[in-house]
């Protein structure tokens, strides 16, 4: 795809009828089951976040909306900016590799500037699809949940406090971090047509706890969505991100020990990782 796309940063009173029109079509080509109004009264009238859109030939082609929380947070001892991402969609006929990447970035450069890498955050996520919890393990090497390890009191207790603090007290996460209550659904939403190339993740266990948790309904051949999420919660700090190049230089140079199972590798590997904490 030749035409250029623009990439641009507007608060949500800033927005356009146009613009928050083309969103909301953006939203329901995904959520049928959500409200005529859901972008307007679940975020633009309540929050006032700042919206990245992408533009191609003055249509909207993707967006996403922030919020920025300043509070004290299960990860770090002082407070700390909370990224919240309360919307990311993207046009089913304009699926661009990279360019979600590129709008957080942009947001990331305006927020905090072109260091904003040396910044320690917190960054939450509300998501229905399986594939923003597999990236946000990719993007900060490790997030909430894992579906490992059993999910911290403390972290339960965050993750509910800043939703009730957007949606409302009526809001619940349970020790899943599936939440409840949020989204105003009218029934569900079929997602099959587009389970293989928007939802299912190469990584299998990502879909299964989206399924056992309930989030992603499967009846008989087909999935749905429709009234719970999964609040996806991890941290950055450059501390964190040198651990995770170490780990990775580790992992490179074990790869090139030969006669070593691979097998044995990995739990050298573990070990390594545990030192760097």
């Amino acid at each position: 795809m030749n035409q250029q796309i623009e990439i641009t940063l507007k608060w949500a009173n800033a927005l356009s009828a146009s613009e928050i029109k083309e969103m909301n079509n953006i939203i329901h080509s995904y959520d049928k089951g959500l409200p005529e109004n859901h972008l307007k009264d679940t975020h633009i009238k309540k929050h006032n976040p700042l919206f990245v859109l992408a533009k191609q030939k003055e249509r909207v082609i993707s967006f996403q909306c922030h919020s920025i929380y300043y509070a004290a947070s299960p990860f770090f001892e002082k407070p700390v900016p909370i990224i919240f991402g309360g919307a990311a969609y993207h046009a089913k006929d304009h699926l661009i590799k990279g360019l979600a990447n590129k709008m957080a970035l942009l947001y990331l450069r305006h927020c905090f500037g072109r260091f904003w890498f040396l910044k320690k955050l917190t960054v939450i996520a509300d998501t229905v699809n399986p594939k923003s919890l597999r990236a946000m393990h990719h993007i900060f090497n490790g997030a909430y949940p894992d579906m490992r390890t059993p999910v911290p009191h403390d972290v339960i207790t965050f993750a509910e406090t800043i939703m009730q603090q957007y949606y409302g007290e009526h809001v619940a996460v349970d020790e899943h971090l599936v939440m409840r209550g949020a989204h105003n659904y009218q029934g569900l939403t079929d997602i099959t047509d587009y389970w293989d190339k928007m939802y299912k993740t190469k990584q299998g266990q990502y879909d299964t706890f989206y399924l056992d948790q309930e989030v992603i309904k499967k009846i008989g051949e087909h999935y749905f969505i429709g009234g719970e999420s999964i609040v996806a919660i991890s941290f950055y700090s450059p501390k964190k991100l040198l651990r995770s190049i170490l780990y990775k230089l580790f992992r490179s140079i074990a790869k090139k020990v030969n006669g070593t199972p691979w097998w044995q590798r990995e739990k050298v590997l573990y070990k390594e990782k545990a030192l760097l904490r």
